[in-house]
């Protein structure tokens, strides 16, 4: 059985087998905090502001519906792809530019399991990304694990040295984004940030 993925609307389908290399973190950074709230801000952050995210490789994920929905959302001109649906506003995962690694960490808000399906198949977090942004208290962590990063990193550089494929949903065998992205403005940026205080 494959790790399910779906946008709260349906337009955009698809999976990762669960045989893939992945692994789970809780991104505290001021980035996706921003992104997330740009997006919808009345979930997927959790009480100390920080998102959950499974790390896995771009070749792993399988999208079998997304042509008509996939959007992509930058908070800078050389900041990472931020792929979401535009009809329900989902975060699917980032990415780095199609020339840096072939990482994707997907959101959690984007797996179409419950937590504790999603806790039994991939694993509750492991690290906690950019700790000291985080907006309050950070949550304990029952285990912590080094092995399942240090697999998605190889993999990830295994798949930089291979060129693109066509069958990548987030670049084209070109290097180029599926979709425009939408570059939010330095003013609003600012805005959704200052949040924080």
């Amino acid at each position: 059985m494959n790790l399910p993925l779906s946008c709260r609307c349906g337009a955009i389908q698809g999976s990762v087998p669960d045989a893939a290399r992945t692994a789970r973190v809780m991104c505290y950074c001021r980035d996706c905090r921003t992104a997330q709230r740009w997006l919808d801000p009345t979930r997927g952050l959790d009480a100390a502001g920080g998102v959950d995210i499974i790390a896995t490789s771009q070749a792993e994920v399988q999208l079998t519906q997304w042509q008509d929905a996939l959007a992509c959302l930058q908070l800078s001109p050389k900041g990472l792809h931020r792929w979401y649906c535009k009809h329900c506003r989902t975060p699917l995962g980032n990415t780095p530019a199609a020339n840096g690694p072939r990482f994707v960490g997907l959101s959690r808000l984007a797996v179409a399991l419950d937590d504790a399906a999603l806790d039994a198949r991939v694993g509750e977090p492991r690290w906690q990304a950019f700790a000291k942004s985080a907006t309050g208290p950070l949550p304990t962590l029952a285990s912590r694990a080094l092995l399942p990063t240090l697999k998605v990193v190889g993999r990830t550089l295994l798949d930089r040295l291979r060129a693109l494929t066509p069958g990548n949903p987030f670049f084209d065998a070109q290097g180029r984004t599926r979709v425009q992205p939408h570059v939010l403005p330095r003013e609003e940026r600012a805005a959704l940030a200052a949040q924080d205080r």
